[in-house]
């Protein structure tokens, strides 16, 4: 068996058990793999390779496919291959300090960054407004998600466009066993929450000082309107 390329021996009653059946014209033996045999998580091919007593040799030549948390690690070898992955794939964003989350610009421009261990399967990248709106959403999937990530280093670009209201930049990783990794689970960056605008009212509005204001005018023209009332009162 060959974990990540490197070989050894499987041993019996250790790492594989074998039952014999009797059937009708023959004999059939079972090789059943210990599942502690394939813990470690990478990718893993198995070769079987049996003789019988006149010398006739037999070796699997055709891959198996497993589903769920062990997935399909390719087809162009013979023997059974497989991979074990149980870690969700991490997500970070690069091209602006993640610390910051005001930008003057009509546009901001970042680079989303997903990795796996073993193989990515799909990235979503989303910007969903304060009100609950989708802005823009960007999937890629499959061999459109490696042509992304090959032309531009392992990055995917993503345009946030101006809005007067608070955008929160969202995604979510999935790989090839199935495992989801989202912005908001601690792996990689949490959601990501920016105001993009070029316009300084935006600014003043979103800062909450333009409301606070206008709430004391209001206050400051009651209590003016009070006393005039109360002076004119005999």
């Amino acid at each position: 068996m060959y974990r990540n390329g490197i070989s050894r021996e499987l041993e019996e009653g250790t790492d594989y058990r074998v039952t014999k059946r009797e059937l009708r014209g023959g004999l059939r033996w079972e090789y059943e793999v210990l599942p502690a045999s394939f813990e470690e998580e990478g990718r893993y091919d198995l070769l079987l390779q049996s003789v019988d007593e006149a010398g006739n040799t037999s070796s699997s030549s055709r891959s198996e496919h497993l589903q769920g948390s062990v997935y399909a690690a390719g087809a162009d070898r013979p023997g059974i291959l497989w991979a074990v992955d149980r870690t969700p794939p991490r997500v970070f964003i690069e091209g602006v300090e993640t610390d910051r989350h005001r930008f003057r610009t009509d546009r901001l421009e970042l680079s989303v960054c997903p990795t796996d261990n073993l193989e990515l399967r799909r990235v979503t990248v989303e910007s969903v407004l304060d009100n609950g709106n989708l802005q823009k959403e960007c999937a890629y999937e499959g061999a459109e998600l490696e042509k992304v990530l090959a032309e531009n280093d392992g990055r995917i670009p993503f345009f946030v466009d101006a809005d007067p209201q608070w955008q929160n930049i969202r995604i979510t990783a999935l790989d090839g066993a199935g495992n989801l990794c989202t912005s908001f689970d601690g792996n990689g960056i949490l959601e990501y929450r920016v105001l993009v605008s070029d316009s300084p009212l935006v600014y003043v509005y979103q800062s909450g000082i333009l409301p606070a204001a206008a709430f004391l005018c209001v206050m400051a023209a009651l209590a003016r309107a009070y006393n005039i009332y109360k002076n004119a009162l005999p």
